[in-house]
């Protein structure tokens, strides 16, 4: 998709999703049966990135599957690469095989004149493409995240990415971040996040940015106490009060029962 598609090619595009035109499914698919796109021209990738891209999917799987075309027989099945090339590389430099695809339903005609099928160009569109397809179509989001080849959560992160606006989505695709950390970037306070973006602006990106995300992120993480019974905090005064009368401080504590709450009066004596 060119940079200079206009805003309505793209909305008839993301009508043609909603439609069924492009009809999708997803299975496992040895690498070796997919073959590049003849329509896109290789993409140059650091060796050291594909080197880690394959680490992190040997450890944890692939978090998006391939998108492909069927280009061969039932005999012959073959495959056509339409979008995932780093991850494809990846997984052929890590020999992990076979891998998860969404085959796509795709008109050969199609992919001549526009060179790809209608995919998004970064994370923000595509999350504004799923939403714009379950608004249109009302498709439920456990029915769209098994479509996708994705879990629930993972549909929900995406999603989530369409509460930055546009000024934040613009800092954030320039400093070349993966999806995940920008969803971990809503989590961080104002303050922090601002500072993290004039970071971004001024150049940090890329690994860096995401750890500063992940480390911020980190931080943040605290454990929720949740007390469900108000007679546990009655009793937790109740057993201060006792554990300070023995120590011989003779505190009391009153309870005035009201109609619509409890009134609590701790007398502590001065000078103790």
């Amino acid at each position: 998709m060119e940079a200079t598609e206009t805003g309505s090619e793209i909305r008839e595009r993301i009508g043609e999703l909603a439609r069924g035109k492009w009809k999708t499914a997803v299975r496992m698919v040895d690498t070796a049966l997919i073959c590049p796109n003849p329509f896109h021209a290789p993409e140059k990738f650091d060796e050291d990135e594909i080197r880690i891209l394959s680490d992190t999917i040997e450890k944890h799987g692939m978090k998006n599957p391939l998108t492909i075309r069927a280009v061969g027989t039932a005999h012959h099945p073959m495959f056509q690469l339409v979008a995932g090339e780093k991850r494809l590389r990846a997984c052929i430099y890590g020999d992990i095989t076979p891998v998860p695809c969404v085959v796509i339903d795709a008109e050969p005609d199609k992919l001549a004149q526009t060179g790809e099928i209608p995919l998004p160009r970064n994370y923000f569109e595509e999350a504004e493409i799923i939403f714009d397809i379950m608004s249109q179509s009302g498709i439920p989001k456990d029915r769209m995240a098994k479509r996708l080849g994705i879990s629930e959560e993972a549909l929900s992160h995406k999603l989530a990415l369409l509460n930055f606006d546009a000024t934040e989505r613009k800092i954030i695709l320039k400093s070349q971040i993966c999806a995940e950390a920008a969803y971990q970037l809503q989590g961080i306070p104002p303050e922090p996040k601002c500072e993290l973006y004039r970071a971004m602006v001024s150049g940090v990106g890329g690994r860096t940015a995401e750890d500063l995300i992940a480390e911020m992120s980190a931080d943040r993480r605290h454990t929720k106490i949740v007390i469900k019974d108000i007679r546990l905090f009655y009793n937790t005064v109740d057993k201060a009060v006792a554990i300070m009368n023995k120590s011989g401080i003779p505190v009391r504590c009153e309870r005035d029962e009201r109609k619509t709450c409890t009134k609590l009066v701790i007398t502590v004596p001065k000078g103790t």
